[in-house]
């Protein structure tokens, strides 16, 4: 499940997430990236009919430790989406480590120029 991107939506949308939504999650494979694709359409749809002044929005928050805090939505943006960035680099240090030889490229730009 995309953990973060659901959270980090729930959280845009003034409900902040006590505990992991996949905590109780005991689907297979296929129903997990359903889940992760699901949740990234979300986030995409959420945004498309926003303003430009809707990523200026300073939004407050609990943390999952409970700690109150508060940040900008395009704050919020920039981490989901570097955040991302960390995991796919994360992800193919351990295929490479397991032996996988033949990574598809998880750069942006790459992904961009199929669109």
């Amino acid at each position: 499940m995309s953990d973060g991107e659901a959270i980090w939506l729930s959280r845009i949308n003034g409900i902040s997430p006590s505990d992991w939504p996949s905590k109780n999650f005991t689907g297979t494979k296929n129903k997990c990236l359903d889940g992760f694709l699901n949740n990234t359409k979300k986030f995409t749809d959420f945004f498309a009919d926003k303003d430009d002044s809707f990523i200026e929005k300073r939004i407050t928050f609990k943390t999952m430790s409970g700690e109150e805090v508060s940040e900008t939505i395009e704050g919020i943006v920039f981490h989901v989406v570097n955040h991302g960035s960390f995991h796919r680099g994360q992800l193919v240090t351990m295929l490479r480590t397991l032996g996988v030889t033949q990574i598809p490229s998880t750069d942006l730009i790459r992904y961009l120029r199929t669109l």
